[in-house]
């Protein structure tokens, strides 16, 4: 069943309007219809269609790959998979619906090579052994048990092609009635070629118009309940939206000071930091900063919206300035993960481990930045960010200390009063008499190294519940246990500063110290507190971190002896992360891996020819294809070739052989040969085929004609 003429013309321009993609549907338009005023023709064999099959095929699997990849669908699922709620399945289902209209509009460019032979192929139709493998290993099989192979189903090309162009024109938001209209006149071009001849033109017509109508008022009928449903979705409870997990809260941080027993730490890997050309990588990478102390909570202190936007310059660059100005270009690479989710939207939402004095992001592919006064940056984006930080000035970003001139911000000097007594008990054995402020840090900082130690267990206090009424944890620490984690230290020595007139700021990240390869490993055990102290004369903060040096020495004698099964697994979870979070280059690879069997396939459809075969010492019966190829009658077709009796291209059997009755040989056999043709004919193409008796009369006939030409 041919296709009216130039439908296809059409519907290519028309899915390329509606697609945008204008240019290739009128290029793809204008090869198809050529076809119908260029003569020449390709004979085609059903491997050769086999070939360009399964190279369309494989060029859908990589757009497939691709359009899955670019809609963030490896991300949206693994949320889904891991945290299943309705808010991830609704964001499944959106990457995925993404994908797939992204697939469906290039469907009539994945499958133009297929239509495109056909167009061109000698053939009007291709068996539908050619585009299934369950088919033609039906076939297969039968025909090597021995059994009779199942009838050839053809098909034409050219209306699975009009019903995809059709739905790929469909994939994109219509704001108007064109796709509408256009649909209905391209199905009615269609249709109208294909009525049935007993109904006449106007009833015809009539009922096609009615179809069209009430298709009209369905249309409109869907839109209005699909603006009610977005009515509705708008009015869904914020709460569904919450934290999935909890990393660094810039607002505060809860202490583990005052707590009994021995503080764990987990060994799991969570950050990555390489070195960029040969760089030194920063000691301390810090998560954020804290002002206000209320035992045990650690507060930024400010307003709760002090966060400011910082803008990516310019747009859509992965460049992030954290100070203008600076010009240091010494690099680190940082992967982490964004530990939490934004309430409002879903997104992954989390801080950024930073060095301390960082100027400015590269290669970030974050949704949106901020940061606050106290130098804690948040990110929004993917759930793994992998990103280049420049540092090394040694200024910050953080805002200078707050002086009594500005109300409301005196929070780097703020001392709790439960705190005083024990923090001037300390201050009044040290050496500070005369002393400046970097003396006196120096005083504070060697103080702890000689008179504390670094502990991860806390016994109970012995002392009776009487005198311990008015005593704090920090204070048990400063007076009587001298032993405590990293915790206990920095807000020592911050509480003590301040209580000196000193301003310091607690702050929390990681230090970077174990060595993996070409790059370092930050586990969750290197989470580490220290004090950022104000340093008047360079006017910026700075690091003083009083714990005992053996604190890292003491996390790693924790270390299991099978602990590298468990980084192994967390290596291949980075990866896969990486991969889910778009954020590694196996989506170019997954496509260029295809290339190869592209090209195979391609080199195959254009200059495959067939193998010749060792000549035979006896007349060789063709190959069975289909039914009737092995006919005898070709081998006299060929014997009569050799006695230069060639048949011109398009010529039929019935002329040609005719023609060849001027031969002297062949003069005498022109009645056996029309009986032959008749015979042959009906072995090739009567769906019933020959019944024994004439197929053996066919074998011996031709036999006996060749004995006759020789």
């Amino acid at each position: 069943m041919k296709t009216p003429p130039f439908l296809l013309g059409a519907t290519l321009l028309f899915w390329g309007w509606q697609s945008d993609f204008p240019l290739a549907g009128a290029a793809m338009g204008l090869a198809l219809e050529s076809a119908r005023f260029i003569r020449a023709r390709w004979e085609m064999a059903d491997a050769e269609i086999i070939r360009i099959w399964n190279f369309c095929s494989l060029l859908g699997l990589a757009a497939a790959i691709f359009a899955f990849t670019s809609n963030e669908g490896p991300a949206t699922f693994g949320k889904m998979l891991e945290y299943p709620n309705l808010q991830n399945s609704e964001l499944a289902g959106t990457s995925s619906t993404a994908a797939v209209i992204g697939l469906l509009r290039w469907l009539p460019m994945i499958f133009f090579g297929f239509m495109l032979a056909q167009a061109y192929s000698s053939r009007t139709e291709f068996p539908l052994d050619t585009v299934s493998p369950f088919l033609r290993y039906r076939r297969q099989r039968r025909l090597k048990r021995g059994q009779p192979a199942p009838r050839l189903i053809h098909f034409n090309a050219a209306w699975p092609y009009f019903v995809i162009c059709l739905y790929a024109a469909s994939a994109h938001a219509a704001t108007e009635q064109t796709f509408f209209w256009g649909l209905c006149g391209l199905l009615a071009w269609a249709l109208w070629h294909q009525r049935p001849q007993g109904i006449g033109r106007l009833v015809w017509v009539g009922a096609l118009g009615a179809v069209i109508i009430a298709s009209l008022f369905g249309q409109r009928g869907l839109g209005q309940l699909a603006r009610l449903t977005d009515l509705a979705d708008n009015y869904n409870a914020q709460w569904l939206a919450r934290f999935m997990r909890h990393g660094t809260d810039p607002a505060q941080t809860r202490t583990a000071i005052g707590q009994i027993g021995e503080l764990q730490m987990s060994p799991q890997i969570v950050l990555r930091v390489t070195p960029v050309n040969g760089a030194a990588v920063p000691t301390y990478l810090r998560e954020a900063s804290y002002r206000t102390y209320h035992a045990p909570v650690w507060y930024a202190g400010g307003s709760p919206d002090s966060f400011a936007n910082i803008p990516e310059t310019p747009p859509n660059s992965g460049h992030w300035t954290l100070q203008p100005g600076r010009t240091n270009h010494t690099l680190v690479n940082i992967a982490c993960y964004l530990g939490g989710y934004n309430p409002k939207d879903g997104n992954p939402l989390g801080v950024l481990p930073l060095p301390v004095d960082c100027e400015h992001l590269e290669h970030l592919e974050a949704y949106s930045l901020q940061n606050n006064l106290v130098g804690t940056v948040l990110a929004e984006g993917p759930g793994l960010v992998i990103f280049d930080a420049s540092y090394g000035a040694g200024t910050t970003m953080d805002s200078p200390p707050a002086t009594n001139s500005a109300p409301g911000l005196s929070d780097d000097l703020l001392v709790p009063d439960k705190e005083k007594p024990a923090l001037d008990s300390v201050i009044a054995t040290l050496p500070l008499a005369g002393l400046n402020e970097a003396e006196k840090c120096r005083v504070v900082s060697q103080y702890f190294a000689v008179h504390y130690q670094y502990s991860v267990w806390q016994a109970p206090d012995k002392k009776s519940p009487a005198l311990q009424t008015n005593e704090t944890a920090l204070a048990r620490f400063l007076l009587h246990t001298h032993a405590g984690h990293c915790e206990f230290f920095a807000t020592a020595t911050v509480l003590i500063l301040r209580e000196m007139g000193i301003p310091a700021r607690y702050a929390v990240g990681y230090v970077v110290h174990e060595p993996a390869g070409n790059h370092y490993v930050v586990r969750s055990r290197d989470a580490h507190a220290w004090c950022q102290v104000w340093n008047g004369r360079a006017q910026t903060w700075e690091i003083l971190d009083t714990t005992p040096a053996s604190w890292v020495a003491t996390e790693g004698k924790r270390l299991s002896p099978w602990q590298f099964v468990a980084d192994t697994f967390s290596w291949l979870g980075f990866q896969f992360a990486k991969f889910r979070w778009g954020q590694s280059h196996l989506r170019p690879y997954l496509l260029i891996s295809l290339v190869p069997a592209l090209g195979y396939f391609l080199y195959q459809i254009i200059f495959h020819r067939r193998r010749h075969q060792p000549a035979a010492t006896g007349p060789a019966v063709p190959p069975v294809n289909w039914p009737g190829l092995d006919s005898e009658f070709y081998l006299l077709e060929q014997a009569l070739v050799r006695r230069g009796l060639e048949r011109r291209p398009g010529e039929s059997l019935t002329h040609w052989l005719a023609q060849a009755g001027g031969d002297p040989a062949v003069a005498g056999m022109d009645t056996k040969l029309r009986e032959l043709l008749g015979l042959h004919y009906r072995h090739r193409f009567d769906p019933q085929g020959l019944a024994g008796p004439e197929r053996e009369e066919l074998r011996q006939k031709t036999r006996a004609c060749l004995a006759e030409l020789r």
